[in-house]
């Protein structure tokens, strides 16, 4: 086990979610990634956490503790139940908590701070909205629950305060219609997005499934260009996971929209996510070095006709992640802008680095195109069966020197 001082200066990226259980009742599904001061990830193995909640962002007195001495980390990535009457105890502020509910119930914002090995990390994080779901799951005072199929609505002439339950009440914003979904699914969820030009970014967090149940965006898969997720004039990413859509979740599909103009990744997926991705376009997002639509940290991503066009990379696989891109997928003309970089990081359509991999698994040859778009491939990575698309004016580059670089078509039966 690290001891405080070799982790000293230690980054937590936190991506939590609140899941409104049966049994236990109450508790938090907390998972995040512990990075060294290089923002490299810390050694896998055992650490001791205490997750301490407090209703003030900085000083006070912890209102309850959740203690957890051997929580696994493996490449950075951790997972904690927070919660558990074996692991809480009361803290030194006001009143006396004996639970996650009695938390939630009587504070409206909340606070977390968390020790890892002796180590306070700095600084507090404010809870997400959803962690009150174990308070409430009502929404403007509408009881939303999942028993079935579950339709929600948004459309950019809407009202965020609406119940987002009919196409006649829809919500005004993607984000606050994700925000509505119920803590625990029992059925598919379809959130319908009218025509419109949505000028906000996404972030869809883990809810509790009794089922392989679905959430989905839905546009418009005839005309995606309709539905359009436009991250103009928004401001640097700096604090949160930096994507136009950022997905940690399974499984998700995001059909018929337009997403375009993000500083930073397009969409991506990360920590064992499974995402498909069906008639889209993903236009003109100019980040140099950045994919627009990337899988990381064991994630996995289809591609099904959609267009990867004019962005500064294309489409990315990083530890562990992995893209498949399936029948009917254009991607083209990605890197050839100027402020993507300079000329040898130009015309990048595919990239695979750090152990990622990248297939192309289609259902006829031809049916699937790279056009003035190499492809890259370097450190444990590999990108394989291209020769099932037409190429024009693409080729595979295997990093020069690296022999875990492996660029290679159909490697047969």
């Amino acid at each position: 086990m690290k001891t405080a001082a070799t982790i000293a200066g230690c980054v937590l990226v936190i991506v939590t979610t609140a899941a409104f259980a049966a049994s236990p009742p109450g508790v938090i599904n907390y998972q995040g990634v512990l990075r060294d001061e290089t923002d490299k990830p810390v050694e896998n193995g055992s650490y001791a956490m205490d997750f301490r909640f407090f209703d003030v962002e900085s000083g006070g007195e912890a209102i309850l503790v959740d203690s957890q001495d051997d929580i696994a980390v493996s490449g950075g990535l951790f997972n904690a139940t927070l919660g558990l009457e074996s692991n809480i105890s009361d803290g030194t502020g006001p009143g006396t908590y004996t639970s996650l509910e009695q938390v939630f119930g009587d504070f409206s914002q909340l606070y977390l701070e968390v020790e890892v090995n002796s180590e306070t990390l700095a600084p507090r994080m404010p809870l997400a909205s959803s962690g009150f779901s174990l308070n409430s799951r009502l929404v403007r005072g509408v009881e939303i629950t999942t028993d079935g199929p579950l339709n929600l609505y948004v459309d950019d002439d809407g009202d965020d305060a609406n119940s987002g339950l009919a196409p006649e009440t829809p919500k005004q914003t993607i984000q606050a219609t994700i925000d509505a979904i119920p803590p625990v699914l029992t059925g598919d969820v379809t959130i319908f997005i009218a025509s419109g030009t949505y000028n906000e970014r996404l972030v869809i967090f883990p809810r509790v499934r009794t089922g392989l149940h679905w959430i989905r965006l839905l546009g418009s898969e005839a005309f995606p260009q309709t539905v359009i997720l436009d991250g103009a004039g928004l401001p640097p990413d700096e604090d949160g996971p930096g994507s136009g859509i950022f997905v940690y979740d399974l499984p998700i599909e995001i059909a018929g929209v337009t997403v375009q103009n993000y500083g930073d990744r397009a969409i991506s997926a990360e920590f064992d996510t499974y995402l498909q991705i069906r008639n889209c376009r993903v236009v003109n997002n100019l980040t140099p070095d950045e994919a627009a639509v990337a899988a990381g940290q064991g994630a996995e991503i289809e591609l099904y006709k959609t267009v990867v066009a004019n962005n500064c990379v294309g489409v990315g696989a990083s530890h562990s992640g992995r893209v498949t891109v399936r029948s009917f997928v254009d991607i083209s003309d990605n890197g050839a802008d100027p402020t993507c970089g300079p000329v040898e990081n130009a015309n990048i359509g595919v990239e695979a680095r750090s152990g990622g991999s990248v297939s192309f698994d289609v259902d006829n040859d031809g049916d699937c195109t790279l056009s003035n778009n190499d492809m890259h491939v370097n450190e444990h990575s590999t990108i394989s069966r291209w020769d099932h698309c037409t190429l024009v004016n693409s080729t595979c580059v295997e990093d020069t020197g690296d022999p875990t670089a492996i660029c290679r078509p159909d490697p047969g039966p």
